[in-house]
């Protein structure tokens, strides 16, 4: 029954396997009646290709069952526009094995170029054969592009589009990391928009949540030109538009299969990881978003953050002179400090830390944030914050407050996210954290590429540098993550690869349907050699989902 359905999904009749000379006491032209030997094609005719299998049992049962082929369903446009390009994965059990296999790529590009589709080509590899040791990862914008890498990788040639690694033993462990507010800039986001439809339908989620409680629609704010182009530099619109793309972003990571095991917002950003976590539904974390921007909005803007290259010890031993005008913000790394508060205050101790030879830079914030300049919003925001409801984390979450992994017991109180507005954020502390519990991998949700650098400089990976991943870059278009991704180390060695699977031609998770269609793809038909081969013979592999690292216990 699978060999019919092959048979009449391909157009092609596999050979007998047996068959060496025909019975010469059999009338086979007589029969119309053909026994092939090799493999023939079966053209396609006016009427629909019929086929039939019949099975004759020891027992006397006999039955025979007629296939018909389907109608032909051609690939569904993808709503909203078309990723550029496209990733091709290949593997094999060694190197050897997967120079041949490349070799056999180019030789069916060669002869089937002018009919391939790009996107199922590279689809079609991604989900139809198992991932074996040995890893190669194409970036293509054509066909021809794809077998010009091909060969530049053949002939030991390096180009930026190919990365060959090896798997590592274990499964990697991610944490997604959320920014605060300073990465956002007019139009990010806008191609993953238009041709991720996880992105779009998660930021969409999220704008339906917070226009209600926004001046101006979210969308409009964000995508939009003219004089609604300055609204994004306000707090008040400022927060709600990162917490709605680090949301859509951690939706289009997870639909490429790469789950993380714990999360962790540095200052603001620790919202949209609560909700990721499940703390917090849509609804409550976009309540407390637009409080929060709204009630700082409201506040003077006569203050300013700068990040200092001091140890905290000498940051606070600083600021002792300033007890109500300044105050530790953010301690990034062993040198890396963040004061906060009075303008003046502020860029007194700063010039004072110049004058002794440690680099300063002023921060682009509209408000001194976590200072004490934010005490007059405090009891408001409380207020604001004590409707919300809250729940266990499914996810490990570590608090940029405490620098642990938090619970409901500290998250689940309006006070606690008082105390989060105003108190110091630990976030070197909270990397070295997730580092102890065994995380391996680190992608930051963010426009812009703002924690991985600290990540790494506070030494979170223990032996050497973490390994991250940014999903998205300023000054180049988002179109794909895996096109604006940012790997230090192969594929193979874990995320990338994972995210090279699913992303390879497709924006959302492959999904069966008829006729060989998956989501808005096609399933290519590749000769039999590109597949996992039992016994001599090839089967085809169905896609299974993408496991997921295992969680804290």
């Amino acid at each position: 029954m699978a060999k019919a359905v092959l048979v009449l999904r391909r157009g092609e009749i596999p050979p007998h396997l047996h068959l060496n000379t025909p019975n010469p006491l059999i009338d086979w032209p007589a029969l119309r009646v053909t026994v092939p030997t090799v493999v023939t094609r079966w053209a396609a005719e006016p009427q629909a290709r019929v086929a039939g299998v019949s099975s004759f049992g020891f027992s006397g049962t006999n039955a025979h069952v007629v296939l018909q082929e389907p109608p032909a369903t051609p690939p569904s446009a993808a709503p909203g526009g078309t990723r550029p390009g496209a990733l091709l994965v290949l593997s094999a059990r060694d190197d050897v094995a997967l120079a041949a296999l490349v070799e056999r790529h180019r030789a069916a590009l060669h002869t089937t170029q002018a009919a391939i589709s790009l996107k199922d080509w590279c689809h079609t590899a991604a989900v139809g054969r198992d991932h074996l040791p040995s890893r190669l990862t194409v970036q293509a914008a054509s066909v021809a592009d794809l077998d010009a890498a091909l060969g530049a990788w053949q002939s030991g040639q390096a180009t930026p589009a190919i990365v060959h690694g090896h798997a590592a033993a274990r499964a990697p462990r991610v944490a997604f990391l959320f920014p605060g507010q300073g990465p956002q800039y007019l139009g990010m986001g806008r191609d993953l928009y238009e041709t991720a439809p996880a992105f779009r339908e998660a930021f969409d989620r999220c704008a339906e949540a917070l226009d209600g409680l926004l001046p101006q629609p979210l969308r409009e704010v964000v995508f939009a030109g003219g004089a609604q182009a300055a609204l994004l530099d306000e707090t008040r619109y400022a927060q709600p538009a990162m917490f709605a793309i680090e949301v859509a972003l951690a939706s289009l990571w997870r639909s490429f299969g790469v789950e993380p095991v714990a999360v962790m917002g540095h200052s603001f950003g620790e919202y949209a990881a609560a909700h990721v976590a499940g703390v917090l539904t849509l609804a409550d974390a976009a309540r407390m978003v637009a409080a929060r921007g709204r009630l700082a909005q409201g506040l003077p803007r006569d203050g300013a953050m700068v990040v200092l290259e001091a140890a905290e010890s000498a940051v606070s031993a600083a600021i002792a002179a300033h007890a109500g005008r300044v105050a530790i913000a953010a301690v990034n790394g062993d040198t890396n400090v963040v004061i906060s508060g009075e303008r003046t205050a502020v860029e007194q101790i700063a010039a004072g830390f110049a004058a002794q030879g440690a680099r300063t830079k002023p921060l682009r914030v509209s408000h001194a944030f976590h200072s004490p300049l934010m005490d007059p919003v405090l009891a408001d925001f409380e207020r604001e914050v004590a409707g919300a409801s809250f729940a266990e984390p499914r996810i490990a979450l570590v608090s940029n407050l405490s620098a642990e992994r938090a619970g409901l017991s500290l998250l689940g109180h309006a006070g606690y996210w008082r105390r989060h507005l105003r108190e110091p954020v630990r976030f070197a502390d909270a990397m070295r954290t997730l580092a102890a519990e065994g995380i391996t991998h680190y992608i930051e949700l963010s426009p812009q590429p703002v924690l991985l650098g600290m990540g790494a400089d506070c030494g979170a990976a223990g032996n050497g540098c973490p390994r991250c991943a940014k999903a998205s870059r300023a000054g180049r278009p988002c179109s794909s993550p895996c096109s604006t991704c940012s790997w230090p180390v192969p594929p193979s060695t874990g995320v990338p690869w994972i995210v090279a699977r699913a992303a390879g031609a497709s924006s959302c998770p492959p999904t069966r349907s008829s006729g060989g269609v998956i989501g808005s793809l096609r399933l290519h038909d590749m000769p039999p050699d590109f597949l996992p081969r039992r016994a001599g013979k090839a089967w085809p592999r169905p896609w299974t989902a993408v496991p997921s690292a295992d969680r804290w216990t």
